[in-house]
């Protein structure tokens, strides 16, 4: 989705400040949750309008922001797909009256921490909140990088449990070979479709494909979470795209 808003600037407040936004036009429910959740210790900014969120997005960070589903002029999954690019460390909560609106299917969900259904009592209020929150402080919290030798250890991991035990039988079958090769630790495994299994043989072999990088970014493309930017691809790229369809979960 294209933002309304073209340029987007960095907020000026530090992350983790306690203050959180909530969007909503019902205004006894605005002053209802920024009773609630004022009483908690944050600063709450209540807003009806989308616009008004975005702008406030530009000025500050927010651990927590809050939608109501349907706003004017728009809606709060269309809203928050917006706000995430402005706050991408943000949890996000959708509030709806309607539990078959809130909870249904959508691609667009895959942003939203939470879901709470209107109207709520102090307490379920309390736990989302607290939910949110804390996924935000993990978000926020560095994580250690992954060293060469975890990594290896990590890549044996998804093919002797995870593609051992859900997809080897999904193997194309068809017997094109693709070769791992891990430029910063000893890990080397040529992979072998054959018909009903993957067949995985650790160390140094020519195969149909290679795909040669640290170890840390090889794990992570196998994984699905990272590109093959920065690896380097010999060979069937039709063989890597098939391994790497066998081991994203």
């Amino acid at each position: 989705m294209q933002s309304t808003l073209r340029a987007v600037t960095t907020p000026s407040v530090e992350p983790g400040q306690n203050r959180i936004l909530y969007i909503d036009a019902d205004a006894s429910l605005r002053a209802s949750f920024a009773r609630s959740v004022s009483a908690r210790g944050f600063r709450v900014d209540t807003v009806t309008r989308p616009k008004q969120a975005l702008r406030l997005a530009h000025r500050f960070r927010y651990p927590v922001i809050v939608s109501e589903l349907r706003l004017p002029g728009t809606d709060g999954m269309a809203l928050i797909t917006e706000l995430r690019a402005l706050q991408p460390d943000a949890s996000f909560v959708l509030t709806s009256a309607d539990a078959s609106q809130c909870f249904a299917p959508d691609p667009l969900l895959d942003a939203i921490t939470c879901r709470l259904r209107k109207p709520w009592d102090d307490a379920e209020l309390g736990q989302v909140m607290a939910g949110a929150l804390e996924l935000h402080r993990r978000r926020c919290t560095p994580v250690a990088p992954i060293t060469p030798e975890l990594a290896v250890d990590g890549i044996d991991e998804v093919f002797d449990v995870f593609v051992a035990t859900f997809t080897a039988d999904q193997s194309p079958g068809d017997g094109r070979t693709v070769h791992l090769h891990s430029s910063d630790a000893e890990g080397e495994w040529l992979i072998r479709f054959d018909p009903g299994r993957l067949v995985v043989e650790p160390g140094h072999a020519k195969g149909d494909a290679a795909v040669r990088g640290p170890a840390a970014d090889l794990l992570l493309w196998l994984w699905g979470r990272g590109a093959l930017d920065g690896l380097d691809v010999f060979g069937d790229r039709g063989a890597v795209d098939a391994l790497r369809k066998l081991t994203t979960f």
